[in-house]
């Protein structure tokens, strides 16, 4: 499985079946993540590709609207710095 495939089944995952995540979906304002399903989110792709996620990653005000598609960018840049 591909970075994206990965990304997007562990996102889906974490919806409940309700729908499925595109790449331009924004984790807080378009599918609804609060503190709690972010850090999740984080746990799972840190066991899913073996890299450490700080938890500000995905809590920070600043990255409140990330999208699916950056959360895939900055995994594969995490796994090409050699975080595994």
């Amino acid at each position: 499985m591909t970075t994206q495939e990965i990304v997007l089944k562990e996102v889906d995952a974490l919806l409940w079946g309700e729908e499925h995540a595109k790449l331009s979906d924004k984790i807080t304002d378009d599918l609804g993540f609060d503190s709690l399903d972010k850090m999740d989110l984080a746990i799972r792709l840190e066991k899913a590709f073996n890299i450490h996620i700080p938890g500000s990653v995905l809590d920070d005000e600043s990255k409140i609207n990330v999208t699916v598609g950056e959360i895939i960018d900055y995994v594969d840049e995490r796994i090409k710095e050699g975080e595994q």
